[in-house]
């Protein structure tokens, strides 16, 4: 008797649809499945990956070879031969650390020899390098005492909520947005571009309540997926206004912009457990700097930078005015920036040392005093950071010390 159709053996067909739908489950699964351990080993090497070319690219900065002057929060603790030991130190941290087995190790090289680099030159403690450090806190914490990584979703989460709101100011809508958007290189591109005030002003109040979405997004539980998409549009348009097709600026944070996709990324997509809840002293840590005390900046009680004031154009800003006739005291990288004979601080640092200055009135008064050894006769403008909601602005005018 002839078996049924259903009674008989049949071979499975392997198509080329079969197999890439069979790939698809496979990547799925191991994504739905992935541990907090091996999101840690991704953020372990991204850290690696982006910061070490962070470094190289403002090595400078790190060194004593610059002429931007350092403000120690050590009184003479200055940059020497040493630290350049201690920054190559710190990139062998981060190496170490994408061994799981060494990453105690790696991070607690690299946090230590970071600290002491930013205790030569507060300038050093740049956003991303705040972030940074953050990120190596947390990750140590969880090689030791393992755990979730929480620390760094809250850290991640305030990051944009802060930078969001800061941005919602007259001058960020009015000056830092256009300047960006509307660069020569962007409109070489777009052509099509067309500068309206309303247009203008619509678009940069959208782009800094993305950011604010964003952080929305990421916190609630089921809307984390379109939290990773928003956060990947925003790095995403900015590398493509500030990077190598656009304005070419500052490429001392275009690693910094691809960290941050990757660390929301790996730590927030099929995440679906909440994270505000402390469990521990790392959590604890970051919910006080990255989301209490950036508070106390809108008193001009905490540094901007350390609040992520990232582009946000509402913090201090200040520039050397330099008489006629006495550019030549001048450093060549001060010099290279002089502009109706002013020279900005953050031209001058990021021309030397492909960094930013530090935006404090402190760190502004102490290079002022180290430039009037060479050039007495230089005075420092400080305009003082903008009023909310007007935007007006106060500027001083001093003088060299006798």
């Amino acid at each position: 008797m002839r078996p049924r159709t259903s009674d008989t053996f049949q071979l499975p067909r392997l198509s080329v649809q079969h197999l890439k739908s069979r790939a698809l489950d496979y990547m799925l699964s191991r994504a739905i499945e992935m541990t907090e351990e091996r999101r840690a080993q991704l953020v372990a090497n991204v850290l690696a990956i982006t910061a070490i070319p962070t470094f190289a690219i403002s090595w400078r900065f790190w060194t004593p070879y610059r002429t931007f002057p350092t403000v120690p929060y050590i009184p003479g603790l200055h940059p020497t031969q040493f630290s350049v030991v201690v920054l190559v130190m710190a990139c062998a941290g981060l190496v170490l650390a994408c061994a799981p087995k060494h990453r105690p190790l790696g991070l607690a090289t690299f946090i230590l020899c970071l600290c002491f680099l930013v205790l030569e030159d507060q300038s050093r403690l740049q956003p991303y390098i705040y972030v940074e450090v953050i990120v190596a806190i947390g990750l140590f914490h969880h090689a030791v005492k393992g755990g979730e990584l929480n620390a760094l979703r809250v850290a991640t989460v305030f990051v944009y909520l802060w930078a969001g709101i800061h941005k919602l100011n007259v001058h960020y809508f009015d000056e830092v947005f256009p300047w960006v958007f509307f660069s020569p290189r962007i409109t070489h591109w777009l052509s099509f571009l067309e500068y309206h005030p309303t247009v203008v002003r619509t678009m940069a109040l959208s782009s800094a309540l993305l950011e604010v979405s964003a952080a929305a997004f990421l916190l609630l539980r089921k809307t984390r997926a379109v939290g990773v998409i928003a956060v990947a549009t925003i790095h995403v348009v900015a590398l493509l206004l500030i990077g190598p097709i656009g304005m070419q600026f500052a490429p001392v944070v275009w690693p910094w912009n691809l960290a941050m996709v990757a660390y929301v990324l790996v730590l927030f997509w099929n995440f679906d457990s909440p994270i505000l809840h402390v469990r521990d002293p790392a959590h604890a840590l970051t919910v006080v700097l990255f989301g209490m005390l950036p508070v106390l900046n809108l008193f001009s009680w905490w540094d901007a930078y350390l609040s992520f004031h990232a582009f946000s154009g509402a913090h201090v800003d200040a520039s050397l005015q330099i008489p006629d006739g006495k550019e030549s005291e001048l450093p060549p990288a001060a010099r290279r920036v002089l502009y109706k004979h002013r020279v900005s601080f953050d031209g001058w640092s990021m021309s030397d040392t492909k960094a930013s200055a530090y935006p404090a009135e402190r760190v502004y008064r102490s290079i002022f005093r180290q430039t009037c050894k060479k050039a007495p006769d230089a005075e420092l403008v400080i305009v003082g950071k903008p009023e909310w909601p007007s935007g007006r602005t106060s500027e001083t005018v001093e003088k060299c010390p006798q």
